[in-house]
């Protein structure tokens, strides 16, 4: 029986198609896995705008689901309920389309998939792999702060600026800032959402639309901190227009300051979700770039902090509130919202309706 996939054209256009059953086998030390939930992220779609290799394939990273069969040497059984992320388009031959998280099955890495605790919902689990990497590669392997979190000797005590703290990422940040003894954690969003992330962690927010939300920030360390330079800060949104927020980052900072920024900036470094494998990004004009972001000791952090996330889910971190939509063409509408106008102060997972119902059949 086919299943439904959800398709990226060569023009960035998503669309409903099916894939014949029976079509992916897991190869060495990989997962064939019957998706339950398909999480939506930016980067679902915004890959295909500057990397070809991301276009005229199944798109979608994350998922939750069962794993249905398993290739020699992996380290998952039949049954095991797993998450995580699927790979980017580390051949720079176009990603394949059994990596698509936006579909009933897939094919994943051992390495890019982790167990499902018991504690953990799977409709959380899905929203998790690339958050959970993201931030830490932001935080424990460029920032080179302590791991894990809760574990620090005393608090570090230095200011750290959070823009973006109602994204998914930045909300995830805000959280480990805490653990960590960052103080103040400074982060911005709409005031509606002010008090959740103040509840998260933050110390104080700052509305994004005013005109005067850098200065503002500054303002706030002169009064409330004698004027301390903030020397660290993350741009958890990097959107470009209409003007950067990294160069609002920027206005905030010290000239000197350590800024990330979540998408590719010419002036910062920034996090990538899976240091297993450089990216050789196939431009739109043909030519081949390849971004080196393999390590061997960061994908090793990175996974170390999936585990972590997943074990210590509703205790010492959560998600933002869940929107679940059922469907191919509520998932489609979904992630276009999310990549052009953003999700707001929720993360967005995608049902899958026939497994659901395949697995409260057998008794899950």
């Amino acid at each position: 029986m086919p299943h439904v996939a959800v398709w990226i054209d060569e023009e960035s256009n998503l669309a409903p198609q099916t894939v014949e059953e029976g079509s992916y086998h897991p190869g060495e030390s990989e997962i064939l896995v019957k998706v339950i939930y398909s999480s939506i992220n930016p980067a679902d779609l915004k890959h295909a705008v500057f990397s070809k290799g991301s276009r005229n394939t199944i798109c979608g990273y994350e998922f939750s689901g069962i794993v249905e069969e398993t290739g020699a040497g992996s380290k998952f059984k039949v049954g095991d309920k797993v998450f995580g992320t699927t790979p980017v388009d580390y051949t720079g031959k176009g990603r394949k389309p059994e990596w698509g998280g936006y579909q009933s099955r897939l094919v994943c890495p051992d390495v890019l998939a982790a167990h499902v605790p018991d504690s953990l919902p799977l409709s959380h689990a899905a929203g998790i792999s690339l958050i959970a990497r993201t931030m830490g590669d932001a935080m424990f392997n460029l920032f080179k702060f302590p791991f894990p979190p809760e574990d620090r000797p005393h608090a570090i005590g230095t200011p750290f600026l959070i823009w973006g703290g109602s994204s998914a990422l930045g909300h995830m940040t805000i959280w480990v800032a805490k653990l960590l003894g960052l103080h103040p954690i400074l982060t911005t969003a709409s005031p509606h959402n002010a008090g959740r992330l103040k509840g998260a962690g933050a110390t104080e927010v700052f509305d994004y639309h005013s005109d005067t939300v850098t200065a503002d920030i500054r303002a706030y360390m002169d009064q409330y901190f004698d004027g301390r330079p903030i020397m660290q800060a993350f741009d958890a949104v990097s959107i470009p227009k209409p003007r950067h927020t990294v160069e609002l980052v920027e206005d905030c900072c010290a000239p000197d300051a350590i800024i990330l920024s979540a998408g590719r900036h010419p002036r910062h470094d920034g996090p990538f979700g899976e240091r297993e494998y450089d990216w050789p990004i196939l431009l739109p004009d043909g030519t081949l770039q390849v971004v080196r972001h393999k390590s061997d000791e960061g994908a090793a952090m990175q996974r170390r902090v999936v585990d972590w996330a997943a074990a210590n889910y509703g205790w010492l971190w959560k998600l933002p509130p869940l929107k679940i939509v059922k469907g191919a063409q509520a998932g489609i509408e979904e992630s276009k919202r999310v990549a052009f106008r953003g999700a707001g102060f929720e993360k967005v997972v995608v049902e899958h309706e026939n497994a659901m119902k395949s697995l409260k059949a057998n008794g899950w």
